[in-house]
């Protein structure tokens, strides 16, 4: 009779279980590597002869997933992207090497960086969705971000 008291609470702890254990065995999301560059990117000649390249280097950046953005619903501002109130769904940091990987359901994305004045996307497709990335089963997707809006070519 005394126990009856616990079983609400045992039951409470055993469906937190379960719910953790369906998420944990998630096996599927997006994966890459967040890249920065600047400058003039212009094939030119160093003083020995030899051309000069500049190499993107790892960025730590937060990333932000969203439900898949179309180019006409937000404003473009020096390159950077003002959401017109758009929620993320998630989201999660590259180490300072640029790596990251994230867990997310079967779906379709839009993933962006946050900059100190907006949001990026280095992309769209032929659709105009900005930086599209699909989610699908047990699948691991490759998705590199080369942040270059502060560059000219």
């Amino acid at each position: 009779m005394k126990y009856r008291s616990f079983l609400p609470i045992l039951m409470i702890v055993c469906l937190m279980d379960l719910t953790s254990c369906a998420t944990s065995h998630l096996s599927q999301g997006i994966r890459g590597r967040v890249r920065w560059i600047e400058g003039n990117q212009m094939p030119m000649v160093s003083e020995n002869g030899n051309p000069k390249v500049i190499h993107p280097q790892g960025v730590a950046r937060n990333l932000l997933i969203f439900p898949l953005i179309h180019s006409n619903e937000v404003i473009l501002n020096e390159g950077l992207i003002i959401l017109k109130g758009q929620i993320p769904l998630d989201s999660t940091w590259s180490n300072r090497n640029g790596k990251f990987k994230i867990q997310l359901a079967e779906g379709k994305y839009s993933l962006l960086t946050q900059e100190e004045n907006g949001l990026f996307s280095n992309f769209s497709d032929g659709q105009g969705f900005l930086s599209p990335v699909l989610v699908s089963k047990k699948k691991w997707e490759i998705f590199d971000i080369l942040i270059n809006y502060k560059a000219t070519y």
